[in-house]
């Protein structure tokens, strides 16, 4: 007697499960999944603390450009912008960077090791790029903050329409 069952689970694995007559019952799980190694539950997680992080970092960059904080202070905004991207990534993807380095995947039910090698190397070459992508947007939004070095050229960028006058100049005869 032989039973043969497919069910996909939330993971995106396909397990086949046969059961023989006088046999030992075993598990065959196929990768016929995308690559990711959260489940629905982290992927949410990752996504509203990116959010708040994002806002928290636009504040925090809003809040230096106004009061006319020195450089160096305005640079530690590259900090929050960092991790909200990499939340951000990590949602979209499915990839927790963590996990990913440490050759495990976390879908809902606790972290368990990833066997396969090939996927293991996959996940780590993925986490690398999730870290470079948020370093770079970091980057862009952290000049973005050091472009507006004071409160006058913030408010005069948002407030005003046209193209700035050049005063005239004066010729002397």
């Amino acid at each position: 007697m032989v039973w043969r069952s497919l069910a996909a689970s939330d993971n995106g694995y396909y397990v086949t499960f046969v059961i023989e007559e006088n046999a030992e019952p075993f598990m065959h799980s196929t990768a016929t999944q995308s690559l990711k190694n959260i489940g629905p539950k982290e992927r949410r997680l990752r996504l509203i603390l990116g959010i708040f992080m994002f806002i928290f970092s636009i504040a925090l960059g809003l809040y230096f450009c106004l009061n006319e904080q020195p450089t160096l202070i305005r640079l530690a905004v590259f900090i929050p912008f960092f991790f909200a991207y990499m939340a951000l990534f990590q949602a979209q993807s499915h990839i927790c960077v963590v996990h990913g380095f440490k050759g495990t995947c976390h879908i809902d039910a606790g972290p368990q090791k990833v066997e396969d090698a090939g996927l293991r190397a996959k996940l780590w070459s993925k986490s690398v790029m999730i870290l470079i992508k948020s370093a770079l947007f970091a980057a862009i939004w952290t000049l973005l903050v050091l472009a507006f070095n004071n409160r006058e050229s913030l408010l005069d960028y948002f407030s005003s329409s046209k193209p700035h006058e050049q005063p005239p100049h004066s010729t002397k005869p």
